[in-house]
């Protein structure tokens, strides 16, 4: 008898031995996965949040920016067509007004010692033009603008403009920006408006838009470049995103609540604990009233696991009922099918992969040999796709008089993508037969082919040259590509010499069946370099998912342009560039670049 009480107690301790092990490890397990789950949505939740509104914001910048660049380009006009001895505009002027909707009103003013000598003025309004506070003393700079806010209205800018800088002349013009009336109107952001020149002032563009003091000491608000940071505000967190409007002293901001913006975050923090508190307390039911049976279960699938891990899947389980180590042993049962399932997929995807770099292959024969030399020109290119397949092409051809140039960029990359080139090249390949030699009815036919091809769910941005080998004119249509930067043979060069090639492009291909496009005409001099490219060389990123820019690139581009001029240094400057910029992170987008370099 005692020696039986004894063989029942050693069963009696192991079941509960038991019991605290799964429970102890649930705890630990699930606690620590939770933990770290929470954390790292949280990490990802601020990040897509910053992002977010870093993109918004120099988003809805950009579009102010091309609204006010709009009115500028039109006072400019207007005051290129005014008569400075008697201040009136020409009838020219006038119907350039009338034929416009960003500039309300625009005035001529002349300055001679105390006296203001009122011009001609063009309004579109029944309100005067109102000088009285306009401060055209602060205005030095001949034909840069000088804004202006309405507090009132922030839709509504006034800009100065000195006209001579040899006279006190100036245009006082009112222009709409229908952008900023458009903030106004945003439920989950709240925007401002900076305007630094005159008086630095702070407008906000919603009710519910965080009110600052410009001249609080230590205020770090006013900057000319763009940031996101967080900023405290009357006990409230925020983030705050800024970004100047290119072209103008105006700068952007956005606000966005932290405690709303990570709400969700909160509630799922107290979601977890409750689910956590939910699942250790069923496991240590259930481990309570099941020890037995999960002790023989596991058993069983110890030696399941054992003949999975030997390679053999020949294994039987008992799983007839629907307690939980039943449904374990199904689960066990169907992860040996998906396993057998998957080994089935996994041969296919390495077919699959193998066919991928087939058609890799058979794509990089359709790009032409990246170097071409003749006593008149030379080309040199290189290419670098983000996946196994590319969207990006680049071809050229010649006739006797001509050299054909073209470059493309399909939006996306993968597989679709390289179909879409494929077709692109398709046609280049038949021009090479053709008699025809305008850029713009290239492009129409690319754009009928990529319509067709795509049935308009695709479609691709192209740049058609044709570069005369005597003269060293090129003929050019753009369907919205990036357009080609033209470096000048010369010593000392500086960005603002680096000159862009088509900045109006028309509507990229396969958008519409019935496109037209335009063409325009540039003149290579003797020593000068084109540098053809896709948005993919400028918009590489790099670990801290920093874009390149035009503008950073440029300024490193033309370092080297002055010290070296030969095409191959060129062109490896380009790539250098690049990779410096990039540090080995992984390529987001196809990347394509050629240039030419005219020697006589």
């Amino acid at each position: 008898m005692p020696r039986h009480q004894n063989s029942s107690s050693i069963v009696f301790g192991l079941k509960y031995k038991i019991l605290v092990l799964l429970v102890a490890l649930s705890m630990a397990g699930l606690g620590i996965f939770l933990a770290l789950s929470l954390s790292h949505f949280k990490t990802d939740k601020r990040n897509y949040l910053l992002e977010s509104i870093t993109q918004l914001t120099h988003a809805e910048a950009e579009n102010i920016h091309k609204e006010v660049s709009l009115a500028i380009d039109t006072i400019q006009a207007l005051t290129n067509e005014y008569h400075p001895q008697d201040l009136s505009f020409s009838s020219n002027a006038q119907i350039l007004f009338e034929n416009q909707k960003a500039v309300l009103k625009i005035q001529l003013i002349e300055f001679q010692g105390a006296e203001r000598k009122t011009g001609f003025l063009l309004n579109k309004t029944a309100e005067p033009m109102s000088l009285d506070r306009l401060p055209f003393n602060q205005v030095t700079t001949n034909n840069k603008a000088f804004f202006i806010c309405n507090i009132t209205d922030p839709s509504r800018l006034t800009v100065i403009f000195r006209l001579s800088p040899t006279r006190y002349q100036f245009a006082a013009a009112d222009v709409k920006v229908t952008s900023i009336t458009h903030l106004l109107d945003r439920k989950n952001f709240q925007f401002a408006l900076i305007c630094p020149d005159y008086v630095p002032s702070y407008i906000s563009l919603s009710a519910t838009t965080p009110v600052l003091d410009l001249g609080k000491p230590g205020s770090d608000i006013l900057s000319a470049s763009s940031y996101t940071k967080e900023l405290r505000i009357n006990s409230n967190d925020f983030l705050l995103s800024s970004s100047g409007i290119s072209g103008t002293s105006l700068q952007l901001l956005n606000f966005v609540d932290n405690q709303k913006a990570m709400s969700t975050i909160y509630k799922m923090q107290t979601q977890a604990l409750w689910v956590f508190i939910c699942i250790i307390s069923l496991t240590a039911v259930i481990a309570l009233l099941l020890s037995g049976k999960i002790t023989a279960a596991l058993e069983s699938l110890t030696l399941a696991t054992q003949k999975i891990a030997a390679g053999s899947f020949d294994i039987s389980l008992r799983a007839t009922g629907n307690d939980e180590v039943s449904v374990l042993s199904r689960s066990f049962l169907l992860m040996k099918d998906k396993i057998l399932e998957l080994l089935e997929k996994t041969k296919h995807t390495a077919r699959m992969e193998a066919e991928l770099e087939t058609a890799n292959l058979v794509q990089s024969t359709l790009f032409p040999e990246k170097e071409y030399h003749t006593a008149q020109v030379s080309l040199l290119g290189d290419y670098q796709t983000a996946s196994e397949c590319g969207g990006d092409m680049w071809d050229y051809f010649e006739t006797p008089q001509y050299l054909f140039l073209f470059i493309g960029d399909v939006v996306g990359h993968g597989v679709p993508s390289a179909l879409m080139t494929t077709a692109a090249r398709s046609v280049t390949a038949i021009l090479k037969l053709q008699n025809e030699t305008s850029p713009a009815k290239i492009l129409k036919l690319l754009n009928h082919s990529i319509y067709e091809t795509s049935k308009g769910k695709m479609w691709m941005t192209f740049f058609v040259g044709r570069y005369d080998k005597q003269t060293g004119e090129m003929l050019y249509a753009s369907a919205s590509h990036n357009p080609p930067f033209l470096f000048p043979n010369k010593d000392g060069v500086k960005k603002a010499d680096v000159a862009t090639i088509g900045d109006d492009p028309g509507p990229s291909l396969g958008r519409q069946a019935d496109s037209n496009y335009s063409e325009a005409s540039v003149t290579i001099g003797a020593g000068d370099v084109v540098l053809f490219y896709t948005d993919g060389l400028t918009e590489c990123e790099n670990k801290d998912k920093e874009l390149m820019g035009e503008g950073r690139f440029i300024r490193q581009i033309v370092k080297h342009w002055n010290s070296d001029k030969d095409l191959g240094p060129f062109v490896k400057s380009v790539k250098d560039t690049m990779e410096t910029h990039r540090q080995a992170h992984p390529f987001v987008d196809d990347i394509t670049y050629f240039a030419l370099k005219r020697h006589q």
